[in-house]
């Protein structure tokens, strides 16, 4: 049976605390009243933005830890390197050229992969969002064809990128896109659900 990594049972803990921290109260007096409750917007607001840290933080892991892999296996094993086919997708991502000797020299080739990874670790460092510009890349670091990931979890990410957007940038009062608790806690959750069916197949 498959299982999910500490990394993103880690992860989805901290979610979880931020739910009852910040949701449960609201979910609750939103069952009891839904049409007459006030929203606490600017729990929801702190909400969104904290969870939207959370998934960043873990598509950003997620993608050094693969890159990690890689590196250590190449110092390892140089040209017999597992992840060949990672290689050559990373350095076409980040536009750097792989560069292979003849005769083969196994250390001209670590060095070239290293800078290569090098290249992908500062493009994960600088990146900024979980929207599908940011997503992609990551997800190819860790192996991913574009054409393999689900577009519902794309256009997911987009959607809670922009909404995340709305609510640091204009605050909590301006926003005009702030939904019920029950909606806030829903979308987060089914992302969650969806990255865990992307990286672990359940």
């Amino acid at each position: 049976m498959p299982k999910a990594s500490k990394l993103f049972n880690d992860m989805t803990k901290r979610v979880n605390k931020l739910k009852r921290k910040y949701m449960n109260r609201q979910l609750k007096s939103e069952a009891n009243d839904p049409i007459g409750y006030n929203f606490d917007t600017l729990n929801i607001a702190a909400y969104r933005l904290l969870v939207h840290a959370e998934l960043e933080e873990y598509i950003e892991a997620k993608a050094i830890e693969m890159l990690s892999k890689i590196k250590n296996d190449v110092v390892v094993n140089g040209y017999n390197t597992i992840y060949f086919k990672n290689i050559l997708a990373i350095a076409y991502q980040v536009d750097e050229i792989l560069s292979i000797t003849k005769p083969f020299d196994d250390t001209d080739f670590k060095t070239a992969v290293l800078k290569i990874i090098n290249c992908a670790e500062l493009k994960v460092k600088k990146n900024n969002g979980i929207k599908k510009g940011s997503f992609i890349p990551l997800a190819l670091f860790c192996g991913f064809d574009e054409s393999s990931i689900d577009p519902i979890l794309l256009t997911s990410l987009d959607s809670y990128g922009t909404r995340r957007g709305s609510v640091a940038h204009k605050g909590a009062r301006h926003a005009n896109n702030i939904s019920a608790p029950s909606s806030e806690v829903s979308d987060a959750e089914k992302i969650i659900s969806l990255l865990r069916f992307h990286y672990y197949g359940f």
